[in-house]
């Protein structure tokens, strides 16, 4: 049975602690052997106590006179493992995962973290994972049930260093256990899972080892618990070079999976279940995008329904449209950023935290983040964090209108055991004081796409804009969930607000869990309140 503990207490288990120790001396083995340390291959224990700190409290910290336009960074608070997988969970909760707590970059254990805690032990309940699976570098998403798909990671437990793996394991928020689920047919580590209009979820890229990409695509039946291989799919020269690193992939309005890849400038469609002559599924190249090609260091968002965020370097950033096949270029970033997360935030804006104008470099590290308004083209700099976010950070929007920033270090040149807060500017007043909110007192909490959604809500202010955020789930400078969608609404009486089904439609607003933020006249949201739409 799983055993809550703090992160302060927590021992792993007598076959962990060998484990760990084996995996140690195999990595050291390696290394002096002469090998190459490339990407994730090789992770040195981190020199840093687990011991406790004082205690952070969300939320309880004074705001300051230019929080109302650059935002404002917490104090940071303790975090019990390397936080470089991250996702929002239905009940609120945050999951992370990555190593295990020495730091070597085994995915042997995971957090849960209740944010109404804070940065607090108590808030923390650190698990072992029991189905002896390594995690690291695998792909997340959540379910129709809620629970969330973890497929992929690396073979290191078997004595192979960076080969992937078949397995799939199931996380399930209500007893924050772990299980295995159906296996997936090729190998994978770093691929991508997009949730498709009838709910399947479509896996693609990763890698088999070091030398060879997985170039079949699946898809997995949230019925059946299985997989199924798209062999008309199958692209190795998509996928090769560094095609197959966790290709940013997207649906459009077509139903089918649009997706940009390392080292190139080209947008793909896949069409997941069109029949051809060598069976279920298909790739092709649809347009290119200027200059310069996309990189697998960099993120990429879908801000609006059938528009994509994407970055290359020299600070470009273009806007490509998924539906008509179309690119256009924006306002460049004022930052390099390599290894940042871009977060997309209540109000349609992103934020776009972390990384380093040169890769893995501490001095060249960005403490102030970047973002990006989408209705006038204009970046604007937040105020300085606390802590360098570079390789292996992660990011969430949460319910809060606040996001959550973690990890980054591994393999070098920090080892972040720790976690911030970034609160947008829209959470103060004109004078940065903590500005006051509306609140959505009740919602339609379950959704079909032919059935309107009520909303109630409390406060002084019009409602002026309601907006719907799916719930993220990052790694790897990479978030594979979260979508921003405005959505229309009408008034009616008694502070009740109707947002109308005809918007709503699987290839706009694929299923799954949905922020929903009211914003009101001063362009403060609500906090959200959590929806499933299916």
């Amino acid at each position: 049975m799983n055993q809550k503990t703090s992160h302060s207490q927590r021992r792993l288990s007598k076959k962990g602690i060998v484990k760990s120790l084996l995996l140690g001396m195999l990595y050291l083995n390696y290394a002096h052997a002469g090998n190459e340390l490339e990407d994730d291959s090789y992770f040195p224990a981190a020199r840093m106590s687990f011991g406790s700190q004082a205690n952070v409290r969300l939320f309880d910290e004074a705001a300051n006179t230019t929080a109302h336009q650059k935002g404002m960074w917490s104090t940071s608070g303790n975090w019990p493992l390397y936080a470089i997988h991250m996702a929002l969970l239905p009940n609120g909760n945050v999951i992370t995962y990555g190593t295990d707590e020495s730091g070597r970059g085994l995915g042997l254990a995971y957090d849960v973290w209740t944010p109404s805690q804070g940065f607090t032990d108590a808030s923390h309940n650190t698990l072992d994972i029991t189905t002896d699976t390594n995690v690291f570098c695998s792909a997340q998403q959540l379910l129709g049930n809620g629970s969330l798909l973890i497929s992929g990671g690396d073979q290191r437990p078997n004595g192979i260093n960076g080969a992937g793996i078949k397995s799939a394991n199931v996380f399930n928020p209500n007893d924050n256990s772990m299980s295995l689920t159906g296996e997936m047919n090729q190998q994978r580590w770093y691929p991508t899972l997009t949730t498709m209009p009838n709910g399947d979820i479509l896996v693609h890229g990763g890698r088999i080892d070091k030398e060879t990409p997985t170039t079949l695509p699946e898809l997995y039946s949230q019925t059946s618990g299985t997989w199924s291989q798209l062999h008309g799919a199958d692209s190795p020269d998509v996928y090769s070079v560094k095609g197959w690193y966790y290709p940013r992939s997207f649906v459009n309005n077509k139903g089918n999976v649009v997706f940009i890849k390392g080292n190139d400038n080209g947008v793909y469609e896949l069409d997941a279940y069109k029949t051809t002559a060598n069976g279920q599924g298909g790739i092709n190249h649809k347009i290119n995008t200027g200059t310069g090609d996309f990189k697998f260091f960099y993120p990429t968002v879908s801000y609006a329904s059938g528009k994509v965020l994407a970055f290359k370097e020299g600070k470009k950033v273009y806007s490509i449209n998924i539906n008509n096949f179309s690119s256009k270029r924006l306002a460049n970033i004022p930052s390099e950023r390599i290894w940042s997360d871009a977060t997309l935030l209540a109000n349609g804006e992103v934020l776009v935290s972390g990384g380093s104008s040169v890769r893995q470099d501490l001095d060249s590290a960005h403490f102030t983040a970047e973002v990006y308004n989408p209705e006038n083209d204009k970046w604007r700099t937040t105020e300085a964090s606390q802590k360098a976010r570079l390789y292996h950070s992660s990011a969430v929007l949460l319910p809060s209108g606040a996001v959550l920033v973690a990890g980054g270090g591994p393999p070098g040149p920090i080892y972040q055991l720790n976690a911030e807060m970034y609160y947008p500017d829209y959470l103060f007043d004109v004078n940065g004081n903590w500005a006051t909110r509306p609140t959505i007192t009740s919602i339609t909490t379950n959704v079909s796409y032919d059935k309107n959604i009520s909303v109630k809500y409390s406060g002084n202010k019009k409602i002026e804009r309601i907006t719907m955020v799916k719930l993220g789930s990052t790694t790897h400078s990479w978030n594979m969930g979260q979508i921003f969608r405005e959505v229309n609404f009408k008034e009616r009486q008694n502070n009740r607000l109707v947002i109308g089904s005809g918007q709503l439609t699987p290839q706009k607003m694929t299923q799954g869990y949905y922020m929903v933020f009211v914003i009101d006249a001063d362009g403060v949201p609500s906090e959200a309140k959590i929806i499933k739409l299916s």
